[in-house]
């Protein structure tokens, strides 16, 4: 069962199974955190600086609310819902470690991390966003702008031009943070990817002819047209182009531009509804922001 925590930030919901090995002390102590019990006499397991809002119909908090309550096998299931902020999601991550080490064995994922929950801006519907914990790490989204579809009146049109792709690529580049990975490709492995590194910049790749298939090879007048588009290399089987963090509304529609004409003229890619979106995040639980883009995401190749 779950309970969330509501601000203008994130609407979090979490649903945790507990261990039925939780001693009298562990479970006084955390009815003290949901704001369900008195306060141990005695010191805290876990530091205190963070507590669950627990204000019904307030102006912060509205709806808000925790259950603990005993499964008939001794396990415990905790729900929550609030509105935190990012500094309170930071606060509490001493208890979300707590309370991962206290899961049920039963909800610890092989790699041995344990979604607590989800997070999502309060005004949205979907639920994309994990909070989890991960190597005794708290790991949840840290969105720092709306996505990239607000800005657009036809974000949930399907893209069919190649001038609508290269504006929405253009968003989508301009959101890539670091760990963030993003692949546009269709048959003859003709693809690009697009990063953020850790120099802090967002990396944009496209095939070269070490990886394409034999009926996909650039001639060496291709190969010239993609360095008249400003690609370096090729260089370990890509042609690279490199944008700086934060990169400019120029620097950005211009990678955008010269991928676009990539795919459209030097591979011969006939429409981009060709090409298949995929995408993935080295952060457990985020997931890049493609929602720009008009595309269905595919799995990682």
């Amino acid at each position: 069962m779950v309970t969330a925590v509501t601000n203008a930030f994130y609407f979090m919901q979490l649903s945790v199974t507990l261990t039925a090995a939780l001693t009298a002390d562990e479970l006084d102590e955390l009815r003290w955190h949901l704001r369900i019990g008195p306060r141990p006499q005695r010191s805290l397991q876990v530091d205190g600086s963070f507590r669950f809002f627990y204000f019904t119909g307030s102006s912060r908090g509205e709806g808000c609310g925790v259950e603990l309550s005993q499964i008939d096998d001794g396990r415990w299931a905790l729900t929550a819902a609030q509105e935190p902020s990012p500094d309170d999601v930071d606060q509490a991550e001493p208890l979300f470690r707590w309370l991962a080490a206290k899961s049920d064995p039963s909800v610890v994922n092989p790699d041995g991390s344990v979604l607590l929950g989800r997070l999502r801006f309060y005004d949205e519907s979907d639920w994309t966003n994990g909070l989890l914990i991960h190597r005794d790490q708290l790991h949840y989204p840290r969105i720092h702008k709306r996505p990239a579809s607000e800005s657009m009146t036809d974000a949930e049109a399907v893209v069919t031009t190649w001038n609508d792709f290269a504006s929405r690529l253009e968003l989508t580049l301009g959101r890539i943070r670091g760990g963030d990975w993003i692949r546009l490709g269709t048959t003859g492995n003709r693809h690009a990817c697009f990063f953020g590194d850790s120099n802090d910049e967002t990396v944009c790749n496209i095939v070269s002819n070490d990886y394409l298939d034999d009926d996909f090879l650039m001639s060496d007048d291709e190969e010239a047209g993609m360095r008249r588009l400003g690609w370096d290399g090729p260089s370990d089987g890509y042609w690279i182009r490199r944008l700086l963090h934060p990169a400019t509304t120029n620097q950005l529609h211009s990678a955008a531009e010269a991928s676009m004409l990539a795919f459209r003229d030097l591979l011969d890619v006939a429409s981009p509804q060709e090409l298949l979106l995929s995408a993935f995040s080295e952060h457990p639980g985020e997931q890049p922001d493609t929602t720009a883009m008009g595309m269905n995401l595919s799995p990682w190749p």
